[in-house]
């Protein structure tokens, strides 16, 4: 299915087809699957620069979707969320980071934190609120704090090869809590 507003609008913009699909593929965190078929469009994409040498949206590549699609697109800032979680671990335990079991560090480095989010949105697309990712991260940090138990590793719990995603069962668990605390509100709305 098609939408012919879409279509008049990336004539409008002079983007091809092939490009509008290559944005949103990038947009939608899954360009692993396809960069060797769009090695030319993604260097003429870098070149004009609408994506980043890490291959992302820069801020021109949003404005141009936004303008194409007439709708707000969300930069992904995982320094932002970096520091959210550094911040919450010095808060609780008064440091930035903990050396978990084996040398691996509590909280990855930002490259790993990209690229473990990355792999979760990869496996499960439907689950891009970067807030309720970051209150459930959060939540894991105050739970291993209390523990004074530093397993699994941040990253672990976004994404383990073979294993799956601790952090997708905790957003549905989230999602359930939700809807069950909008289900028992007994109370009267004004």
């Amino acid at each position: 299915m098609y939408d012919l507003n879409t279509l008049l609008k990336l004539k409008k913009e002079k983007i091809s087809i092939n490009r509008y699909i290559i944005l949103k593929i990038i947009e939608d965190c899954s360009l692993s699957l396809f960069r060797e078929d769009y090695r030319e469009e993604l260097v003429s994409l870098k070149l004009e620069g609408i994506i980043n040498s890490e291959l992302e949206l820069t801020t021109k590549g949003v404005e141009l979707l936004q303008s194409i699609e007439g709708k707000k697109t969300k930069l992904i800032d995982y320094d932002k969320l970096h520091l959210t979680l550094q911040n919450k671990l010095l808060s609780l335990k008064g440091k930035k980071q903990i050396e978990g079991f084996g040398g691996v560090y509590f909280i990855p480095n930002k490259t790993e934190l990209k690229e473990f989010l990355t792999r979760f949105w990869n496996k499960y697309p439907k689950y891009k609120d970067l807030d309720k990712i970051s209150k459930i991260l959060q939540k894991h940090i105050e739970t291993c704090s209390k523990k004074n138990s530093f397993a699994p590793a941040i990253k672990y719990y976004i994404y383990k090869q073979g294993v799956g995603s601790q952090l997708a069962s905790a957003i549905e668990n989230y999602e359930e809590q939700e809807l069950e605390t909008k289900q028992t509100f007994d109370g009267v709305n004004i």
